[in-house]
């Protein structure tokens, strides 16, 4: 039934059958774990659009550039290098109400059932890998099927969400996750509001967000891929971008662009 709502291929069904056969082995060896797994469709649209059309962005800022030089290299190199005039990615800060988040993700689920994501939608075809495997299981043009358990609990009141999916990777730490927190602090509407973070973080990982984290946010940890419902999400949006390109030679002004502005100020802060 899923198969037929999301139109897929037969290659893409003879994947998805593929990890149904993994999954039902798992399940006969982990039936306690996922007794409560969810299984659904939904229909991917970008967290930019989203926002601007149910008027949930409270600040945005203007497009920035900068000029990105040539990486010295070290040996030799097969390919030419560019350098250029890059343009970032939109900055902005949306306030959403009744949705649903993953631990270790930084997809969220609208209170209207669509799945959002400014790569994900910007960044759709096959030559880019799917960074949230721990809960989708399977994408298709402007669908996906997410595979997931619920938390049991009560709905998180608020929380601003920084994940980056790679959390676990210092580079993406550094450069991704923790600018959020100055972008944010920025605008002192939200000092307040706890940070959404993943459990089990690795310990260079705490030190480097105790630094960074100067308001004090209080921290609220999330499972990996366990979903979340949360009252009021804060919402900043990627001040870097860190694309996973599996196929084809890296695009310059696309594929990697870093925020000397934030990453720097980043930096600062680590060195004291």
């Amino acid at each position: 039934k899923i198969f037929r709502k999301i139109n897929l291929t037969l290659l893409e069904k003879a994947r998805a059958l593929i990890n149904n056969i993994r999954n039902t082995e798992y399940k006969t060896h982990n039936a306690e774990v996922l007794s409560n797994l969810i299984e659904d469709v939904f229909t991917l649209r970008r967290m930019y659009d989203y926002s601007k059309k149910t008027s949930s962005i409270v600040y945005e800022a203007p497009l920035e550039q900068m000029y990105m030089k040539k990486p010295q290299v070290i040996g030799s190199i097969s390919r030419n290098l560019s350098e250029g005039n890059i343009v970032l990615p939109k900055a902005y800060i949306s306030v959403l109400n009744n949705v649903t988040i993953f631990g270790g993700s930084n997809l969220v689920v609208s209170q209207d059932d669509e799945l959002l994501s400014d790569d994900m939608v910007d960044f759709h075809t096959e030559d880019f890998g799917v960074k949230s495997l721990q809960v989708i299981s399977l994408r298709s043009k402007s669908k996906a099927i997410l595979r997931y358990k619920k938390d049991l609990n009560k709905p998180i009141k608020k929380g601003i969400l920084i994940s980056c999916e790679h959390d676990p990777n210092y580079f993406h730490w550094l450069v991704e996750v923790l600018p959020k927190i100055l972008f944010i602090d920025q605008q002192k509407d939200f000092i307040d509001v706890p940070l959404l973070i993943p459990k089990e973080l690795h310990e260079n990982l705490i030190i480097a967000l105790e630094r960074v984290n100067i308001n004090n946010h209080r921290l609220i940890p999330l499972e990996h891929g366990i979903a979340y419902q949360v009252d009021r999400l804060i919402f900043p949006s990627a001040l870097s971008r860190v694309i996973d390109r599996y196929k084809g030679a890296a695009v310059f002004d696309e594929d990697i662009i870093l925020s000397k502005k934030w990453v720097s100020q980043v930096a600062s802060l680590l060195k004291n």
